[in-house]
């Protein structure tokens, strides 16, 4: 009786261990192709606005490669790129995803300067519907600064600095974007188009073309 209840705890072990194993071999990286569609309006008048410069981060955020492309005459923009999310068969239930469009308003700032560029954060949330070829509506979520880069040798009288953003005050979401996601096929895998409106004042659209705006060298 005790050599059968022994053999039954080492069973339950092994068989144990064995599941744990199983389920961490089973955790791996999903990479989804990001199709990143920007429609620039102005704020006020609800018109396109052409001639717009972002620079997309379609990498870790404040590392290369950045994009950058104007709009078209209909105020639209197109950037690749791409967002992994860890999963497992047994999280297939898990649905739930949030990639991040990143991007400049105008050319970002240089290394070893003190320019300061507004800088936006999309954060995209949306459930994947578990048949592709549709499309849903995203939470948004929309963070804004004025970014720097590292100053490391700095001239006399001024201080060094690590690259970072100085948070901007927070805006109703809807004032600044709004968006849709589509899902299409690329082989085996799926790929996230994201579609968004972006919504800018006189002072952010002056930036996008080279004027002054929220582009500026500190003093």
């Amino acid at each position: 009786m005790v050599f059968v209840t022994v053999a039954v705890a080492v069973a339950l072990v092994f068989g144990a261990v064995a599941a744990a194993m199983f389920f961490v071999y089973s955790i791996g990286t999903v990479v989804v192709p990001l199709h990143v569609e920007v429609e620039v309006l102005d704020r006020e008048s609800g018109a396109p606005v052409p001639d717009a410069l972002l620079a997309f981060e379609t990498g870790t955020p404040g590392a290369y490669p950045r994009t950058k492309a104007r709009t078209d005459a209909r105020g639209r923009v197109e950037a690749r790129s791409t967002w992994s999310y860890v999963t497992s068969p047994f999280f297939a239930h898990r649905r739930d995803r949030a990639p991040e469009v990143r991007f400049f308003l105008g050319e970002p700032p240089r290394y070893g300067t003190y320019e300061e560029v507004e800088s936006w954060t999309v954060l995209v949330r949306f459930r994947e519907p578990w048949r592709h070829g549709g499309e849903v509506v995203p939470a948004l979520e929309v963070s804004r600064g004025l970014a720097h880069e590292e100053v490391l040798r700095p001239p006399e009288g001024r201080k060094w600095q690590l690259a970072g953003a100085t948070p901007l005050p927070a805006v109703p979401v809807e004032r600044l974007a709004r968006g849709v996601v589509r899902f299409e096929r690329e082989g085996a895998r799926v790929a996230y188009r994201i579609l968004l409106t972006v919504l800018l004042d006189a002072e952010q659209v002056a930036a996008c073309r080279g004027g002054s705006g929220t582009a500026a060298a500190r003093q």
